[in-house]
């Protein structure tokens, strides 16, 4: 499987970015917003060229080594609270991501 991985590592100002986008809203895409624009621990992003249902996949590190995970699928994007950094590597080097995605993420889970 092909993917075309764009990342980027920032330094936060404050460790706690993440409690504060709980905080800014409790809808999904601006929430996003809100983290794709402010300086995280930790940022990566991964581009699936594949026919897949996962188009693309975005993981937002916080602290604890826990963040947030956004999956753009073919029909719908799902913001996901509290996944481990541990679990981003997993989805982001598996040979079958969809198969992951459902059986560690979907349903383990619950999206914002």
């Amino acid at each position: 499987m092909l993917f075309v991985f764009l990342s980027g590592v920032t330094i936060a100002s404050d460790p706690c970015q993440c409690e504060q986008a709980n905080k800014f809203s409790k809808k999904q895409n601006e929430i996003v917003e809100f983290l794709e624009t402010t300086d995280l621990n930790f940022s990566e992003t991964f581009v699936n060229d594949e026919v897949s249902e996962i188009v693309e996949a975005s993981y937002y590190y916080c602290n604890n080594d826990h963040g947030y995970l956004y999956i753009k699928l073919q029909n719908k994007e799902k913001l996901y609270k509290d996944v481990p950094l541990g679990l981003w590597f997993e989805l982001k080097f598996n040979d079958t991501p969809d198969s992951f995605y459902v059986s560690q993420i979907k349903y383990n889970y619950i999206p914002v």
